[in-house]
């Protein structure tokens, strides 16, 4: 493009900066999108304060809506974000939504600072083309939606009250509350990263739902779903879900985390299921890799469920892992019958769970576990018991506190040795263990397996 040799030069010093702060708006090659992790997506390279001062800003009244500056426009009851660029979103919407339908290449950087949106009729953030959008979070957020949907919304299966047909990054240190009587809090069509802010989700179906991959590190994320907590489905693929980091809590739902391929490398995670904790369901691979992090995963009512369940390998390498299911569940399943393998190689996992049909680790995992079947005061007690693996001169190694009554526990720690003497007490009923095979499960003199 010429410059004209008469241009202030002020403004070719600004033209210069916009250039160089602002290449992901630019119409390029879109940002492949495994260059992008979740802890440094692309914005936070960005120079924020020049991203303010050059944003067009919506101020939000009720049903109408102040506009300084381009790229949008108010339609009736919803905002139109037409083209890429920043967009800072504050006040209160009381039945409207916002609409995003830039160009395949845009990028689109929309701050909500202190905005509360409902649309009663359909989706509260509708964001049906752009290339990537990024929400950063500031103060209080709100977006929610009714418990029914107009034709429109649901002919074309629009069904979360947040819904993106493209990459969708969460991120600020702000908080969003996300109500969703209708079904799905968060649904994306494409990648979700979640990265920061603190975002809490009442939905009447899954919390979070998304289609090819979801990343999450350094978020506060709470979620009562009336179905899935985190869903992420690729028909075939299976969809992979990456946890680095961050609190995950699901106080309710019906199975807590479900993608085909399911890694946690750090994080602190509770889920109280009904079905399954963690699901790694189905598409190729089926895989739960824990290298990190804190899991607890807690079913007191759930049948036939499981605590982790993959339908190919379950891989151990680090961790603290408590899994607590009813005697009608088991804590590890995996697909032995599709040749899958459950080791351990590092870590600690306390699981209880029910005996019939129990799984444990494989006979090739290269850390030690105990899989105990004879701890009638944990089958019998109701109100928990303690459990405490101990070594021989009484030094506690693992302590954990079981719940609900229980037949089987599975236990391991790095510090487990062959041909060493253990001491496993259940409810304070001993057993003394010595661990006599570098590989299989056997069965001491009394009923306790060890592999």
């Amino acid at each position: 493009m010429a410059v004209s040799k008469h241009m202030d030069a002020a403004c070719l010093m600004i033209l210069t900066v916009f250039m160089m702060t602002f290449p992901v708006f630019a119409h390029s090659q879109p940002l492949p999108v495994n260059s992008v992790s979740p802890e440094s997506d692309f914005y936070q390279d960005l120079y924020q304060d020049f991203y303010q001062a050059a944003a067009t800003r919506v101020i939000l009244n009720r049903d109408q809506a102040e506009i300084r500056g381009g790229g949008v426009r108010l339609n009736g009851n919803q905002i139109e974000i037409l083209q890429g660029g920043a967009y800072q979103i504050t006040g209160d919407f009381t039945d409207g939504g916002i609409y995003i339908r830039a160009g395949k290449h845009d990028k689109v950087y929309i701050l909500l600072d202190g905005a509360s949106i409902h649309r009663e009729r359909g989706a509260a953030l509708y964001i049906e083309r752009a290339e990537r959008v990024i929400c950063e979070l500031s103060g209080e957020n709100f977006l929610s939606c009714g418990a029914d949907f107009e034709p429109d919304f649901i002919n074309a299966r629009i069904d979360g009250a947040v819904y993106s047909r493209c990459d969708l990054t969460l991120t600020g240190a702000g908080n969003l509350f996300i109500s969703a009587p209708y079904r799905h809090g968060i649904v994306c069509n494409d990648h979700l990263i979640l990265s920061g802010g603190k975002i809490n989700i009442n939905a009447a179906g899954d919390g979070i739902h998304v289609h090819d991959s979801a990343r999450f590190s350094d978020m506060d994320l709470n979620i009562q779903a009336g179905d899935d907590g985190v869903t992420v489905s690729n028909e075939g693929l299976g969809g992979t879900l990456l946890i680095k980091s961050g609190v995950i809590q699901i106080p309710s739902c019906y199975e807590g985390l479900e993608a085909g391929q399911i890694v946690i490398s750090g994080g602190e995670i509770q889920i109280q299921s009904r079905d399954d904790g963690v699901n790694a369901r189905g598409g190729a691979p089926s895989l739960i890799e824990i290298t990190g992090g804190d899991l607890k995963i807690d079913n007191p009512d759930g049948e036939k469920a499981d605590g982790l369940d993959s339908n190919g390998d379950i891989i151990i390498q680090g961790g603290h892992i408590f899994i607590s299911v009813n005697t009608r569940s088991h804590a590890l399943n995996y697909g032995i019958e599709n040749g899958g393998v459950c080791e351990i190689s590092g870590g600690e996992i306390a699981a209880f769970g029910g005996s019939l049909m129990a799984e444990t680790f494989s006979d090739s995992s290269p850390q030690y576990a105990i899989f105990d079947l004879n701890s009638d005061s944990g089958r019998n007690n109701n109100n928990g018991a303690a459990v405490i693996l101990m070594d021989i001169n009484r030094e506690p190694l693992l302590s954990a506190w079981a719940p609900y009554a229980f037949e089987a526990a599975i236990l391991s720690v790095p510090e487990l040795e062959l041909n060493e003497k253990y001491i496993l007490s259940v409810g304070g009923e001993e057993h003394e263990i010595m661990i006599q095979e570098a590989s299989g499960v056997y069965k001491t003199p009394e009923p306790v397996y060890v592999k």
